[in-house]
Parts: C-alpha cells; structure tokens; sequence
C-alpha cells in the first residue's frame, strides 16, 4: 500500500521535471523545491522561532538554489522584528544575509528603518543582524540604517550590544 502512495507522488515528480524543461507563456509565483528547502516551505517563521527549527531552516537556505532562498526568505517578510529579537530566529535572518544576493535582502533593511534602526543596533540579536548588513550589502542601500545610528550614535556607542 505505502509503494501505491508514493506513486502517484513519483508521477508528479516526473511531470513536473517534464513541465520545467518545456517552455511557459504563464509565470509561476512558487519554486517547486525538495530536499531539506520541502520540509520547510510554508513554515520558515514558524520554525525559526525554535532551536531545532531554525538549524532546519539555516540548512535549508544554504542547500538552497536562489529561488528557493528567495521564496524562504520571503516568509519572513513582516517579521523582521520579532525575528530580531529572537534567540533563535536572529540566525535565520543572519543565514539569509549571508546566503542571499544583497538586493533580495531589502526588506530586512526597510522594516528595521521603519520599526528603529538604533533600537535593532542596540538589541543583543539585532545588532549582529545590523553587522551582517553592513558587512554584505552596499553603502547606499544601508545608509539609512547607518545614519539613524549617527544620529543616536552617543548612546549607541555606550550601549552594551
């Protein structure tokens, strides 16, 4: 019984490989993926909230093709914050500064700029995000996260993160 399940599971593969190799007028939104990036489609935020979770989803994002990063990544969008003060889910954004190409990696700065640049510096697992930012992506993409930290930049200085 469990080789009839698996399959029509193989059928779909293996009409799925047809479909990728032949040409498309339609534009797909969602990456077929497999592998680690499979288990954890549709559930990155979840996951990344928790210790074992978020190993999962940092290796998912490392074997991952660009695609499938981006699509990973994309979950998180709305979240950035509560990720950047998570023991756990700060990892996750970190893997996805270092895995993704800078431009992909907007969002996390947008909404680090709209919820307090100098608070997510300032912040035990925010500041190491801010770090990774700074260190991947270019000047002018980063500026506002730089100069909202200027602006503060005596109590950022002292503070202890």
């Amino acid at each position: 019984q469990q080789q009839q399940q698996q399959q029509p599971q193989y059928q779909q593969y293996q009409q799925h490989q047809y479909q990728q190799q032949q040409p498309s007028n339609s534009v797909q939104l969602a990456v077929p993926v497999a592998g680690v990036s499979a288990t954890v489609v549709g559930k990155v935020w979840e996951l990344s909230q928790e210790a074992t979770g978020c190993r999962e989803v940092q290796r998912a994002l490392e074997e991952a093709s660009t695609e499938v990063r981006r699509q990973l990544a994309s979950e998180l969008h709305g979240h950035v914050w509560e990720a950047l003060r998570s023991p756990h889910a700060n990892f996750v954004l970190q893997k996805c500064v270092a895995t993704l190409e800078p431009e992909a990696l907007q969002f996390i700065i947008d909404e680090m700029v709209l919820g307090s640049a100098e608070k997510a510096a300032k912040s035990k697992f925010g500041c190491r995000v801010f770090q990774r930012l700074i260190e991947r992506c270019s000047g002018a993409q980063v500026s506002q996260l730089v100069e909202a930290v200027i602006a503060d930049f005596a109590a950022v200085a002292r503070h202890p993160y």
